[in-house]
């Protein structure tokens, strides 16, 4: 059977079922695609961590590669002290805040109401949007 003899809806039903198809394949190599560039950033994070010798050099090359990944030119380092229950911002790049942690201080994880405790309290990491932020405040 030729083209001209079967039905326009038999066609444009091959039609939809290859684009769907496309449509899958590109869905695919762009997850590949993602996974080979955090695969990449581990990568480039473990060679620094074994390179470097300055903590915050260390630091601000993690900032560098999660920039390269997804948006971060607000970035914090946040290392918790679980015996101690106490967070401590080794790292704090901001646009706006202007009170920047004290790198050297410790601080008790159970006050704090930001976003770092609350990744704490509930072991889920967030995607932290508008809303997510003004319901923390």
């Amino acid at each position: 059977m030729t083209v001209e003899e079967r039905s326009r809806a038999e066609v444009e039903a091959e039609l939809a079922t290859a684009r769907a198809r496309i449509a899958e394949l590109e869905a695919l190599e762009g997850e590949r695609d993602r996974q080979a560039k955090v695969q990449s950033a581990l990568y480039r994070i473990a060679d620094a961590a074994s390179a470097q010798s300055d903590m915050q050099a260390f630091y601000r090359t993690i900032h560098g590669i999660v920039g390269e990944l997804m948006y971060a030119e607000n970035f914090y380092i946040a290392l918790y002290d679980d015996e101690r229950k106490q967070l401590n911002f080794p790292y704090f790049v901001d646009t706006v805040d202007v009170e920047i942690p004290d790198p050297n201080a410790w601080e008790t994880a159970e006050g704090p109401r930001g976003p770092t405790a609350y990744v704490l309290r509930t072991g889920r990491p967030i995607y932290m949007d508008r809303a997510i932020g003004n319901e923390l405040i």
